[in-house]
């Protein structure tokens, strides 16, 4: 494909080029619809820039990518410390770090390619973030191309373009179609009228070449026509070797491609033809949609012949690349090998946070059991997907994976997954402040069944921070079962969760000096876990230390940073009304204050209220008010009066300022009262809150009826 009217944005790169070879780093987002020629114009520019060196990373569109795919691409180029630690499967703030690292050793001008970050994990997205931050102050030129005409709204891509475009580094590209005169050069010497050629393909340069390349005299009805009208002059050994390059992906190895073809003359052919194209060692198809129209081509009873050559192949060669083999497995009918790869490939996801990949391996091998005689591995699926949607926070996708995984156990009579299930729902049931259901769960699992070790450590942290937040006594023998299993498990995910209940309960009983101690150990082993449970490191160390950790995540991020009310609010749109509290409680303002206590009495957090009381008299305030309420104590599921006042009028329908106007209250009031109401009757909405308080008030006349009768 020719470049054709880019003489402006090729000037603007060189600029850049030369800003960055200086020392003064930047980021160029480079964005334009499918085909407009992104990737022509980084191959003209990489030609006028040879003096520099160049790392090129792309990611797949075919399949559910790797995790963090493209810095993969870059450790191999780069070779050093980084592609040491991606072998050994790092954490993603190391791998981060020492990618950092390396470009900050570099004496010269380098160019970084990420191509269609369209197609972007979410370890990527959040490592383009990480190097927008820090890039301006290096000999570093980051291109970054990507698709901006199907975008929704709340693509993550649009997210990380926003946190970007803030950065002073970043720098932005926007590639139009050509004009009528644009198309008409392209066309030379082809005989096909330039206006009505630009009718048909709205100006888009590789759809006006593909057009022209048919070589027909009547113009195709669409692009993919004209893409498939290049491929029936083809023998049929050159077609099957290009349906099995379209099943590989848009980028391949050469090596590769000529161990699953019958002659390696045939890629000759296909690249003589322009079919595919040499890039570096590797090939490619000119276009994604080149690729797509040639796949979509294939009859179904062939592709899985195909995906079974290509993954055998891959199996062959020593291939570490599990998202790709789960792909392919999948594709041959190979649930074995689906089960395996795709668990492997979401738990790697998972672990560098990549959330959107993690939850489609794990779904793709939920399918594969699902499809057989596979039930065992079926509930584990089920487990560890339950356990990364709760650990991420993401809990409408948790409760709907919880619902169907217990159904499923209970059928199938998988009795250990239904009890690792409901060992992880007690943690949830604590944390949005379902604090009856959570202790009896926990009891039922305790004292019921006879639980291996590891199954009995969420129901015993649970159990014990429900009983100290209520400032109940006995809760200390939980704790103390609790960390000496886990240390005899001697995993950090079990060990860390242990620990910070243990360093919660001592803050809670006044005894800060235990609490420090007990966090000091639990910082050492949490170094290498995930992100999201570092945070939870990272809050309390802040809370009993003042020593304040870098973290990225929601609410924690706001917590860190001093934003109290913010992160109070984020934490209640998640439904944890506690954490919600204690966000306030760090504070030193009257009013936060009195509304942490509020929050916490009527929580019944005995504990945490006394705390808060404390350090308001401590700071001299007045007024503050004491004991639990008498309406929270007596209502079945420990709503205030207020709470009781608000559910009335809510379950009239009335609207939040409506509330507000009638109680005298301000609407962020009422917004705080509806969300610890749905949080305590265990609603997502407010019809449903209604209909559970009809259900209570319901069952409270029967037993009134029936102690009537009785007597």
């Amino acid at each position: 494909m020719r470049l054709i009217e880019r003489e402006s944005q090729l000037a603007a790169l060189y600029q850049y080029a030369d800003e960055a070879s200086q020392g003064h780093g930047r980021l160029v987002l480079i964005s334009g619809e499918a085909g407009v020629g992104k990737s022509v114009l980084l191959e003209e520019f990489a030609q006028g820039l040879e003096d520099a060196r160049w790392l090129w990373a792309v990611c797949d569109g075919l399949f559910t990518p790797a995790a963090l795919g493209p810095l993969l691409d870059i450790a191999s180029q780069l070779d050093g410390e980084l592609l040491r630690l991606c072998r050994a499967e790092a954490r993603r703030d190391q791998l981060y770090g020492a990618l950092l690292g390396q470009l900050d050793d570099l004496e010269s001008l380098t160019v970084l390619a990420i191509e269609d970050v369209h197609w972007a994990d979410e370890a990527t997205l959040d490592l383009l973030s990480y190097l927008g931050r820090r890039i301006q102050h290096l000999r570093v030129l980051l291109l970054v191309t990507y698709r901006d005409d199907a975008l929704a709204v709340d693509d993550p891509l649009r997210l990380t373009l926003g946190t970007l475009a803030s950065q002073r580094a970043t720098r932005r590209l926007s590639l139009a179609t050509l004009s009528v005169g644009g198309v008409g050069i392209l066309a030379q010497g082809s005989g096909i009228d330039a206006a009505e050629l630009h009718q048909l393909t709205a100006g888009n340069p590789f759809f006006v070449t593909e057009v022209v390349q048919a070589g027909s005299d009547a113009l195709p009805a669409s692009v993919r026509d004209a893409v498939l009208a290049r491929t029936r002059t083809l023998e049929t050994q050159a077609r099957d070797a290009l349906e099995v390059a379209a099943l590989i992906g848009s980028r391949m190895q050469s090596e590769l491609l000529v161990t699953l073809i019958d002659d390696p003359l045939i890629m000759d052919e296909l690249i003589s033809r322009s079919l595919l194209i040499k890039d570096g060692d590797d090939l490619r198809f000119r276009h994604e949609i080149a690729r797509v129209a040639v796949e979509a081509a294939i009859p179904p009873y062939r592709k899985a012949s195909i995906h079974t050559k290509i993954m055998d192949a891959l199996l062959s060669s020593g291939s570490d690349d599990d998202a790709r083999l789960a792909f392919h497995g999948e594709g041959a009918g190979r649930t074995d090998l689906v089960l395996w790869y795709g668990s492997r490939a979401g738990r790697r996801a998972s672990e560098l946070w990549a959330h959107r990949e993690a939850a489609a391996q794990y779904g793709r091998a939920l399918r594969a059991a699902l499809s057989g005689d596979h039930e065992e591995q079926a509930g584990r699926v089920f487990a560890l997907m339950y356990l990364m949607y709760s650990t991420d926070l993401r809990h409408g996708e948790g409760e709907q994976c919880y619902t169907q995984a217990v159904a499923y156990c209970e059928e199938h009579d998988i009795g250990t997954f239904a009890v690792c299930l409901q060992g992880e729902r007690t943690a949830y049931l604590e944390k949005i402040g379902r604090w009856d259901e959570c202790v009896s769960l926990a009891d039922a699992l305790l004292y019921r069944y006879t639980l291996s070790p590891w199954n009995r450590l969420k129901p015993l942290c649970s159990m014990a921070k429900v009983m100290a937040r209520r400032g109940q006594e006995g809760f200390w023998p939980y704790l103390d079962e609790g960390i000496e299993s886990a240390m005899r498990l001697g995993e950090p995910d079990w060990i860390v969760p242990v620990g910070m209940a243990r360093t919660e309960a001592y803050w809670l009983g006044g005894h800060l000096d235990a609490a420090i101690s007990e966090l000091g150990r639990v910082r050492d082993v949490a170094a290498g876990l995930p992100v999201a449970q570092r945070a939870w490191v990272a809050l309390w160390n802040r809370r009993l230390t003042g020593i304040t950790d870098a973290i990225d995540l929601e609410p924690f991020a706001s917590q860190l940073a001093g934003n109290a009310p913010h992160a109070a609010e984020l934490w209640d749109r998640l439904g944890y009304g506690y954490e919600a509290a204690l966000a306030l409680l760090d504070t030193k303002d009257e009013a936060l204050l009195r509304e942490s206590l509020t929050r916490l009495t009527d929580l019944g957090a005995v504990a945490a209220a006394r705390l808060v009381r404390r350090t308001m008299r401590e700071l001299g305030i007045r007024s503050i008010p004491t004991g639990a309420r008498t309406a929270a104590r007596t209502h079945p599921r420990g709503l205030t009066k207020r709470e009781q006042e608000i559910l009335e009028l809510l379950s009239e329908g009335q609207s939040n300022e409506k509330i507000s106007a009638t109680l005298f209250i301000s609407v962020r009031t009422v917004e705080h009262h509806v969300s610890a109401i749905l949080s305590k009757l265990g609603a997502s909405t407010r019809k449903g809150a209604a209909k559970e308080a009809r259900r209570l008030s319901l069952s409270r006349f029967d037993r009134l009826s029936a102690t009537t009768k009785s007597r």
